[in-house]
């Protein structure tokens, strides 16, 4: 009988014990941290008013405002303007969640509209035209006949 209790305490101990696990990759690269940071701030930011050369949440924000404040609050520093935006971050093929995507929605100016990819097909991007911070689905014909290109400040 005391045999049986020992192999019960052995039992119960392993399951205790904690799981060996695998290293955990996304606190181990500062620019996963950071792109989550990106995201997390945007997403925050939905539904907040759209309002012209807003950076603040208080204040409202254009699109250029929304990247550079959620930038911002996870430590970088970009430039203010869509523009400005498009001309100093690094060109990239496919686009990672939180990269920027450029869209040239007048026409005559250029770049004229900035989002952040979020993944799966979605960008966060003020929309002037409901006036707040949306998420929206970049497959609608609109998106994909005024794409520009996606940038990063990431690595």
């Amino acid at each position: 009988m005391q045999y049986l209790w020992v192999l019960v305490l052995l039992f119960l101990a392993g399951c205790a014990s904690q799981p060996k696990s695998e290293p955990d990759l996304f606190h181990n690269d500062p620019s996963l941290i950071t792109r989550q940071r990106i995201l997390n701030v945007a997403e925050n930011l939905l539904g907040v008013a759209y309002v012209p050369g807003g950076e603040t949440p208080a204040e409202g924000m254009d699109c250029s405002g929304l990247v550079y404040y959620a930038y911002r609050q996870a430590g970088l520093l970009v430039p203010r303007t869509a523009a400005q935006q498009y001309v100093t971050a690094r060109r990239t093929q496919r686009a990672m969640p939180a990269d920027l995507l450029f869209f040239n929605t007048r026409k005559g100016i250029g770049v004229s509209h900035v989002g952040i990819y979020v993944g799966n097909g979605q960008m966060i991007h003020v929309s002037s035209g409901s006036g707040q911070v949306r998420k929206v689905s970049l497959d609608l014909p609109y998106w994909q006949a005024h794409w520009l290109g996606s940038a990063s400040y990431l690595p």
